[in-house]
């Protein structure tokens, strides 16, 4: 299989002396296509010793449990959207979401 494509998406979010709320981004396809999903740390700005950034696939067009999950990632066929997740506490985080698009 090669990878014919690709969506890359930036996010940046973070709470100081809290945690934050789950944020959540979703990539949609115009049409439905193999992909590969996952998101990647790129910086973090830490705020105090017990910080930590946790950012996951959340759910994805073609889950068999449709639902809030915890993947690292994803490799899925016949998909049409992928939903990410991120959460952070004392931190402020950038990552990359990427979606590679596979025949």
């Amino acid at each position: 299989m090669a990878i014919v494509g690709f969506l890359q998406t930036g996010y940046w979010g973070g709470a100081i002396n809290a945690s934050s709320p789950p944020y959540s981004i979703v990539h949609n396809f115009a049409s439905k296509v193999n992909v590969w999903s996952y998101g990647a740390v790129q910086q973090i700005n830490c705020n105090d010793d017990d910080a930590f950034v946790n950012i996951w696939v959340n759910n994805f067009d073609g889950a068999k449990a449709p639902g809030t999950h915890h993947h690292p990632g994803v490799i899925a066929k016949n998909c049409a959207w992928v939903e990410f997740g991120m959460e952070t506490t004392d931190c402020l985080a950038w990552a990359v979401l990427t979606s590679e698009v596979f025949s």
